[in-house]
């Protein structure tokens, strides 16, 4: 995978190469070297769903692979869980999605 700079795509920052099985990432080729890190680890997932439980949020939530599943009966429920965990220090920078 090429990596871009996003204010300047023409400026390449460097090239991607995935470790397989541990979904962490590395930059080769580039004037220093990032990790980058795909999903939730468990123990992040365990305090994220202790924390929204303790909330006593009116939704379902769980840990499928290395991302959360919450669900709801109510799209209001969903939103203040999401604002709830953006609000949160997990020290993870969260992407939510919406599978309907």
């Amino acid at each position: 995978f090429m990596l871009a700079d996003p204010s300047d795509p023409n400026n390449k920052i460097g090239y991607l190469r995935a470790y397989a099985g541990d979904n962490k990432f590395k930059v080769i080729s580039s004037p220093q070297q990032v990790t980058v890190q795909q999903g939730i680890p468990q123990d992040k997932a365990k305090e994220m769903i202790k924390a929204v439980k303790e909330k006593k949020f009116k939704v379902n939530i769980s840990i499928q692979g290395d991302s959360l599943r919450v669900s709801s009966k109510s799209k209001d429920e969903l939103q203040n869980v999401m604002s709830f965990l953006r609000g949160g220090d997990y020290g993870l920078s969260l992407q939510f999605d919406n599978f309907r």
